[in-house]
């Protein structure tokens, strides 16, 4: 127990150091913003009695932006793993304490003291520069983790350029484990002809499948179209195995629940895991269950 209590306590030591750190991060951004916003306004050559109006609007930006952060939790969120809701909130964050900020500047120097394009401007660049730090800690990090996965990758294609098929675009592209290299798509949609999507281009219809295929050498695809009916399911498969290509069919989370097993599919899964003391522990599977087995 000592050593247990021990560790929980470390644990717990490098979490409160680690989202110190992020704040100080997010606090020198801000204050760098400012700082930017009077640089442009005045084109990098400061008028001398605009230094002080500075140096108190960097302070109380920084400050108003960073409180507002950690009230509405936006810099709770993994840098990592940074997402379009994610990039609302901090948003949505930042332009509230730049509202405070500014009217507590307005407040203290007056109406005039500083050029109102400077607001505008350091709004701008505290949400660019906050969004673009956390897109660089992901973008390094999916670096690092595809340099570190070892193996020949599988050169894949997804059929279903829609929610499903992005899902799982998005589960290849973070779990290197699964050693897919996504090619791009094919979609049957008219109005998604040739768009690049998360980096990828949607390449042709189901009837281009087999030219795709010998074209870019793909090994594997996907089917990504949960909501198909079954005659579509079947001219997509057979658009496959005339491309003589492995494929698989991904499910999608929904029809999970709504399958008429579910529940005793749950029940003998939770009789499999539940442990001497009684304590059950559900783990759900992402996307990789589909090469790996899952429900």
């Amino acid at each position: 127990m000592p050593q247990k209590a021990q560790s929980a306590r470390r644990r717990e030591a490098k979490h409160i150091w680690r989202r110190f750190a992020l704040d100080c991060l997010d606090l020198a951004v801000f204050a760098l913003s400012a700082f930017l916003a009077f640089e442009l306004r005045f084109d990098g050559k400061l008028p001398a009695q605009y230094v002080y109006p500075m140096g108190v609007a960097l302070c109380i930006w920084a400050a108003a932006q960073s409180a507002s952060f950690i009230v509405s939790a936006a810099s709770r969120g993994s840098w990592r793993h940074t997402s379009a809701y994610d990039a609302v909130r901090i948003v949505l964050a930042n332009s509230a304490g730049s509202i405070l900020g500014g009217l507590v500047i307005l407040l203290l120097l007056g109406p005039w003291a500083i050029p109102r394009s400077v607001f505008i401007l350091d709004w701008l660049l505290s949400c660019s520069l906050a969004l673009a730090g956390r897109l660089a800690v992901q973008v390094v990090f999916n670096a690092r983790s595809r340099g570190r996965a070892e193996g020949e990758r599988t050169r894949t294609l997804i059929y279903g350029a829609g929610a499903a098929g992005l899902a799982l675009m998005w589960e290849l592209r973070h779990n290197q484990s699964l050693m897919c290299d996504v090619v791009g798509f094919i979609d049957d949609s008219p109005s998604q002809g040739h768009m690049i999507l998360q980096g990828r281009q949607v390449l042709g219809t189901g009837e281009a499948l087999g030219a795709v295929v010998r074209k870019h050498a793909i090994k594997r695809v996907l089917i990504a179209i949960p909501s198909a009916t079954g005659p579509e399911m079947v001219r997509i498969l057979k658009f496959v195995t005339d491309a003589k290509v492995e494929y698989k069919r991904c499910r999608a989370w929904g029809s999970l629940f709504r399958a008429r097993n579910w529940v005793s599919k749950s029940e003998r899964l939770l009789s499999k895991i539940c442990s001497a003391e009684s304590q059950c522990i559900l783990t759900w599977t992402g996307f990789g269950s589909v090469f790996k087995g899952g429900l």
